[in-house]
Parts: structure tokens; C-alpha cells; sequence
């Protein structure tokens, strides 16, 4: 062979091999942040606020319910309240996942936007617990 045939083979194997894709950590993406989970199948829109161990849904109830993210060969579930969902981040602000139930739903997660500048907010927030009796 040739020497610019060998120059042009080694150049298209450098290129052309797989890049090693950067994981992120989908648990740091969702702590702290509120979220719009979309269902493709269902058509419905559920608002949940992810705290550090603990997540509500606003529209169901205020109580606070652990989820987690575990890993299974490189993927990436959540699990929450009895649902696991497998999910991947498509870019900064959305995740998509599959939420794997009696009937698998394609779900999207939106990152909420700040409505106000916590930096001009004055004072503390106490989240206070309510007390239920029966």
C-alpha cells in the first residue's frame, strides 16, 4: 500500500471509533429542582419538586416521599414511591425515561424556571409540619 492510503486509513480509524460519552449524574440533576413529568401515552402533567431524599407532587398530596437513582449496567432508574422509571438526560433542562408499570409510559421530565431571583428574597423558609388527627 501506499503511503497517503495508510495516512488516510489511520485518520478514518481515529475518527471513526466510539467517543466515550460522559456520564452525568441524574440524582444531582434532579435534587433541588421542581419538574413538569409529561406521560406521552396518558396526556397527563404531574409538577414534582425533588428535595435532597425526598419528592412531592404537588396535584396528588403534600406529603414527602423518598425516591432514589440506582444503575443497572450503565442505566440509569428512578425509583419512586413503588414506580421505576428508566431515564436518560436529553439535554440540560429535560430528561426522558420510561416509566415501567402494567403498561410501559413514555414519560418527559422539564426543568421548572425560577419565577423570582433568590438572591432578593428577605427571611427564612420553615417548612412546618401539620399535624392530621383522626
Amino acid at each position: 500500500m501506499n503511503k497517503p492510503t495508510i495516512i488516510s486509513l489511520l485518520i478514518l480509524m481515529l475518527f471513526s471509533c466510539q467517543k466515550n460519552v460522559e456520564r452525568v449524574d441524574i440524582a444531582d440533576e434532579l435534587r433541588g429542582n421542581t419538574f413538569n413529568m409529561t406521560s406521552i401515552g396518558e396526556k397527563d402533567t404531574l409538577t414534582i419538586e425533588f428535595k435532597d431524599s425526598t419528592y412531592t407532587i404537588f396535584e396528588y398530596s403534600d406529603r414527602n416521599l423518598p425516591w432514589r437513582i440506582t444503575s443497572f449496567e450503565n442505566n440509569d432508574l428512578l425509583v419512586f414511591d413503588g414506580q421505576v422509571i428508566a431515564i436518560k438526560q436529553i439535554d440540560k433542562n429535560t430528561l426522558k425515561g420510561l416509566l415501567i408499570s402494567e403498561k410501559n409510559y413514555e414519560v418527559t421530565l422539564e426543568k421548572r424556571q425560577v419565577q423570582w431571583n433568590k438572591e432578593l428574597l428577605n427571611g427564612i423558609w420553615i417548612e412546618e409540619k401539620t399535624m392530621i388527627y383522626t
